[in-house]
This record gives C-alpha cells, sequence and structure tokens, in this order.
C-alpha cells in the first residue's frame, strides 16, 4: 500500500482541495492515515466532516 505522504497526492485520491488534505494532515486521525498509507482511513475519519455529499 503507498504512503499518502505527498498532499497534492492526497489531495487528487480523495478529491478535495489541497487546503482540505493539509487540514486532514494535521488532525490526529489524518496523520495515522498518512503514516499507515490508508486513504480509506484518511477518507472516512477527516474528509467526510470536511466533505459535503
Amino acid at each position: 500500500m503507498p504512503c499518502w505522504c505527498d498532499v497534492k497526492e492526497i489531495a487528487a485520491a480523495a478529491e478535495v482541495s489541497e487546503e482540505t488534505a493539509r487540514a486532514c494532515l494535521e488532525s490526529y486521525e489524518g496523520e495515522y492515515a498518512r503514516r499507515h498509507g490508508d486513504l480509506w482511513r484518511f477518507e472516512t475519519c477527516c474528509l467526510k466532516q470536511l466533505k459535503p455529499n
């Protein structure tokens, strides 16, 4: 599994702005997900709060 270390990659993969991705990475869940390359966890734990569906 890839490491989602690059904010641009994360933003593109999660279909959010780089600003949103960066904000998520600053949270505990986002940092955990980044370290473990877990985009699903990153999206569900962090982005659902910031990304309107």
